[in-house]
């Protein structure tokens, strides 16, 4: 059983790696799926009685589902930048942008006024 599941861990990591490389902006979609599917299973799992504050909850909560969005959103973020962006965050942007004879917006992140 112990050999099984970590075949089972390995594959899948290499085949969600596989797509990281690939579609990053795809991946970062499932990843904050995940996370809001693991925040959800906590809510539903843990005991009627437990308060939002008791660390028991707050710590699961933190360490997966939020930190799983935030990486998510990371990798959505990154898998859409122009010099690299992935072929399904290409083909997003093409297909919502070709029809307004707008520009695509972009978000200068690397130079900001406020530092320093």
């Amino acid at each position: 059983m112990i050999l099984l599941t970590t075949v089972e861990v390995l594959v899948l990591g290499a085949v969600l790696f596989y797509v990281r490389l690939k579609v990053r902006a795809v991946y970062g979609v499932i990843e904050v799926a995940v996370g809001v599917l693991v925040a959800v299973v906590n809510v539903i799992d843990s005991p009627p009685k437990v308060l939002p504050t008791d660390p028991s909850f707050v710590l699961p909560m933190l360490t997966a589902s939020v930190y799983l969005v935030v990486r998510g959103l990371d990798n959505v973020h990154q898998g859409s930048e122009e010099p690299s962006m992935d072929p399904v965050a290409f083909l997003v942007r093409k297909l919502f942008y070709a029809k307004s004879d707008s520009t695509m917006p972009y978000v200068d992140t690397a130079s900001d006024e406020n530092s320093g």
